[in-house]
């Protein structure tokens, strides 16, 4: 029989929190790089900030996914 990884709604389980983790390194990390990429490159922070409320959105609209998905 194959173990049920899906956590109650409301809640994370440990398996939650390894998909998101990884969905962070596949998703948000590269939102990152360019931002970070940009900063080097001398673009001002004036103008950059968007990139930083993206991955912001993505990560918690992954996490706050996972969280209210239930049985």
């Amino acid at each position: 029989m194959a173990k049920d990884t899906q956590s109650p709604k409301n809640s994370l389980n440990k398996e939650d929190l390894k998909k998101w983790g990884l969905n962070f390194i596949k998703f948000v990390a590269p939102t990152l790089v360019i931002f970070f990429s940009l900063l080097a490159q001398g673009v001002g922070f004036d103008k950059v900030w968007p990139v930083v409320v993206l991955a912001t959105y993505q990560s918690l609209a992954d996490l706050f996914g996972k969280f209210t998905d239930g049985k």
